[in-house]
């Protein structure tokens, strides 16, 4: 995202993956401020032009986090939702990898019943 994006805020409850992410190629670049923090109360900075979630929206309380995303959007803004699912290619591994060791739950829904979960509840809707 560096590579187009003015400033990203990424945001992340586990310092070890703070760790990681500053050590991935452009991870120390000055754009990126790192916050260590849930999306649904860490600081932010709005607006934005793009709001990414990977896996993680299956461990956020969506009725607290999706509200927030649509405050934070500039107009005429997006949320991607992308999955680990999707990964192919010479980083699959890598990403795999990195998940298993960090993550909060050792299962979790798949990223299509969460969208599906979303649009079910009305507090975001699919463009």
């Amino acid at each position: 995202m560096t590579a187009f994006a003015e400033r990203i805020d990424a945001v992340e409850p586990s310092a070890a993956m703070i760790a990681e992410g500053r050590n991935l190629p452009a991870g120390s670049d000055r754009r990126i401020r790192w916050i260590a923090g849930r999306a649904e109360d860490a600081p932010l900075d709005p607006p934005y032009g793009l709001i990414v979630c990977g896996a993680s929206l299956h461990w956020m309380d969506p009725s607290l986090v999706l509200p927030r995303f649509r405050e934070s959007l500039a107009p005429g803004a997006y949320l991607a939702i992308v999955d680990n699912e999707n990964v192919h290619g010479p980083y699959r591994e890598a990403v795999w990898a990195i998940t298993d060791r960090y993550a909060a739950l050792a299962h979790h829904p798949e990223t299509p019943h969460a969208i599906a979960a979303v649009q079910a509840s009305g507090l975001h809707d699919r463009g």
